[in-house]
């Protein structure tokens, strides 16, 4: 009787979590795919027809680099203390808005505005941070899968929009298919935003992961090598451990070379005699493979050292980018590398907000994240501009791209070294909760 009854038993409800996690992805589809690596095709085309050299055009992705990095310590906070779903209205509508005014630029001075000021603070409202770090609230034990469901919208973006907006810009222009990409960020993010972001599952009378009931810490979740009671870290502690500084070193090194590969691989592929057309397949190959990662590294995120997973990933990356240097002796090494780079450094977007939520917990995780973030993208922001420059001066990409090669590498032995920091003894009153902070 009991079996029957259990079978009878009403099927349990599928975890709030999990549509966040649906938005989540949705915010990154589009931001992967029109601003992300998808702007490459793109760059081309704006540069010719306004007149731009490759410095001034990757200096405007810089100079959004550099917006995003500031509007961190504002939204940060103010994720902590209303939730994503104000901020993500307001900010979908908004980047509506910019998207169409990129169809609308005509010369340099409206391109650094819109690119490098307007659009980084709407989309910012949709961006990482708000939707990275709202997925982490939601979840322990099932943290990295979130976070690789959710990441995988920017690889599907890359995969699907950026080939899109390479048939339009072929077919029509440039112009039209900003219009086509500001139709997509309102169909897509700002409606399901309205009806399912949440901030926390306390704010619904829930728990992570979809817990019915509080568990002590057991076998079944292990974050490294064994299982650990999560650490909920304010600004002021985290701001004093090491770990907090090497994270940022390394995350600096390393998102240089990611940001500067991002922006220069189409025009470095079509530059060397491919057509515009091979260079958006391949960018498509890119985004399957690494769609592909970022749920292989969010499940590998629930078992083993997140930090081991983050150096494999900047090591892949500057293996990625030695490939695609060798290019011009071959089709075969454009997508060896769109192959090999997808599927190592595709796993990057989760695990730099699965490391900060591991090492620092859910309270304040808006907070430190909003805080830090200026000194990772300002860094990220000299990847596109150094590389346009030295293009500019040498006309090759060769020094540029080996300089991201060493980048790379430094910042995966940087992170060997942040191992994730520890509360010399757990403050009064707080209870927290277990998660993998290796």
């Amino acid at each position: 009787m009991a079996t029957l009854a259990g079978l009878l038993r009403r099927p349990r409800k599928l975890y709030w979590g999990w549509y966040v996690v649906l938005v989540s992805a949705a915010a990154h589809f589009v931001s992967g795919g029109i601003y992300g690596t998808g702007f490459g095709v793109f760059f081309k085309p704006m540069a010719q027809d306004l007149g731009l050299t490759r410095t001034m055009v990757a200096g405007a992705t810089s100079l959004r680099s550099l917006t995003n990095a500031f509007t961190g310590p504002l939204i940060g906070p103010l994720l902590d203390k209303y939730g994503p779903r104000p901020i993500m209205i307001v900010g979908s509508f908004m980047a509506v808005l910019g998207t169409m005014a990129m169809g609308q630029v005509r010369d340099a001075f409206q391109f650094y505005l819109i690119m490098g000021v307007l659009s980084p603070l709407a989309m910012a409202g949709i961006g990482d941070l708000v939707a990275g770090t709202t997925v982490a609230k939601w979840f322990i034990r099932y943290r990295g899968r979130a976070l690789g469901f959710s990441a995988a919208g920017i690889s599907a973006g890359i995969a699907v929009i950026a080939p899109i907006n390479e048939w339009v810009i072929r077919e029509y222009d440039w112009r039209t298919a900003w219009l086509v990409s500001a139709l997509l960020v309102g169909a897509l993010v700002m409606l399901p935003t309205v009806l399912f972001m949440r901030r926390s599952p306390e704010s619904m009378g829930l728990l992570p992961d979809g817990d019915e009931a509080p568990t002590e810490a057991e076998p079944g979740f292990h974050g490294g090598r064994a299982a650990l009671r999560e650490q909920n870290w304010s600004l002021r502690e985290a701001v004093r451990t090491p770990t907090l500084w090497l994270t940022i070193a390394a995350l600096d090194l390393a998102g240089m070379g990611v940001s500067g590969i991002t922006i220069h691989q189409v025009p470095y592929v079509t530059d060397l005699g491919y057509s515009p057309a091979i260079a958006a397949s391949m960018i498509t190959v890119w985004g399957v493979f690494a769609l592909l990662a970022k749920v292989i590294f969010g499940f590998l995120g629930e078992k083993y050292t997140v930090r081991y997973l983050t150096a494999f990933c900047f090591f892949g990356s500057a293996l990625g980018v030695l490939i695609i240097m060798q290019a011009d002796r071959g089709i075969f090494f454009v997508y060896a590398y769109a192959v090999v780079h997808g599927l190592l450094r595709g796993g990057y977007p989760l695990l730099v907000p699965l490391t900060w939520a591991n090492y620092y917990g859910r309270t304040f995780l808006g907070t430190i994240r909003g805080i830090v973030a200026p000194f990772s993208l300002i860094s990220s922001a000299m990847g596109p501009v150094f590389a346009g420059w030295l293009f500019d001066q040498t006309g090759s990409y060769t020094l540029a791209f080996g300089m991201f090669i060493v980048a790379l590498t430094l910042g995966g032995l940087l992170m060997l070294v942040a191992k994730p920091p520890a509360h010399k003894a757990t403050p009064s009153g707080r209870e927290p909760l277990r998660t993998a902070a290796g």
